[in-house]
């Protein structure tokens, strides 16, 4: 494992954040498939649109521990998401400085 990591370099961290946001995915949507007992479509559009932050309304009824999932996946994705977005900018910007700075 270290030497994937040493191989890959700022990669690396790009590579986990979005490992990071599949496996997000994958637990909302089987979350939603297996304890709401929603469709596949019902419950990926859900997840797109909770981890998106658009929240334009619940694709059906929650129960109670569905909503205190989703309040959890909220924070766990949507930290995860930030997390991911500051891997990249850091990567950008390092590669920036090291190009200036030659």
């Amino acid at each position: 494992m270290l030497r994937l990591r040493a191989r890959l370099g700022s990669f690396w961290s790009i590579i986990l954040g979005l490992i990071y946001l599949l496996i997000v995915f994958f637990v909302g949507i089987s979350y939603y498939m297996g304890a709401e007992d929603w469709d596949f479509a019902s419950s990926f559009y859900m997840v797109v649109i909770t981890l998106s932050t658009v929240g334009f309304m619940e694709v059906n009824q929650l129960s109670e521990q569905g909503r205190i999932f989703t309040a959890f996946m909220i924070m766990g994705g949507v930290g995860g998401f930030c997390l991911y977005c500051r891997c990249v900018c850091a990567d950008h910007y390092r590669r920036t400085i090291a190009n200036f700075v030659g």
